[in-house]
């Protein structure tokens, strides 16, 4: 399979600004760039919302409504998945950060200094979007691991629509995890 062509632009790296630099690789992003100050890939990539996160995001909503400290999620599916005695695989959930719906353990609160801590909590916007009192654009834009806002002009949708039939709305809200394929 051959490579998407990447755009490189033709500079003079004594006369061209750092701004001018910025401008073009910030208009050249979506499709793929090489920075020319540096030539790092950048890409902005348009990330969308699915069923498997959603999925997640209910599970870890039913589990926030009887607790409040922050959750080992990777542990908590991992144990979870034993007692099903089905895999609950994946890491696309931590995306779910991009759109505010699960929010990190802050740095400062944690013990030692490592980059990630893994404890998470799900957010007021997430659980208002879990119990359908709100929507959230299908699409987020992300750079380096950042959201830098959403695709304009993509649709909102609900969790049910982020199910696609996938899995049962009814029977995940209502902790009926056994009768489900993940």
């Amino acid at each position: 399979m051959p490579k998407p062509k990447v755009a490189k632009g033709n500079f003079d790296i004594q006369k061209t600004t750092l701004a001018e630099a910025q401008r073009w690789l910030m208009s050249h992003a979506e499709g793929g760039a090489l920075c020319p100050t540096c030539t790092q890939h950048v890409q902005v990539h348009h990330r969308e919302i699915h069923a498997s996160m959603a999925k997640v995001l209910i599970i870890l909503h039913r589990y926030f409504e009887k607790e409040s400290d922050w959750l080992h999620v990777s542990g908590y599916l991992e144990e979870l998945s034993k007692q099903l005695g089905v895999a609950i695989r994946g890491g696309d959930w931590v995306k779910l950060r991009h759109w505010g719906l699960i929010e990190e353990k802050p740095k400062a609160e944690q013990k030692g200094s490592p980059k990630k801590t893994g404890f998470w909590k799900v957010t007021s916007k997430g659980h208002a979007f879990t119990k359908l009192e709100v929507k959230v654009p299908r699409y987020v834009m992300v750079y380096n691991d950042r959201p830098l806002g959403f695709v304009p002009g993509c649709s909102e949708v609900s969790i049910v629509d982020c199910l696609r039939g996938e899995f049962s709305y009814v029977d995940l809200i209502a902790g009926k995890y056994t009768d489900i394929q993940f």
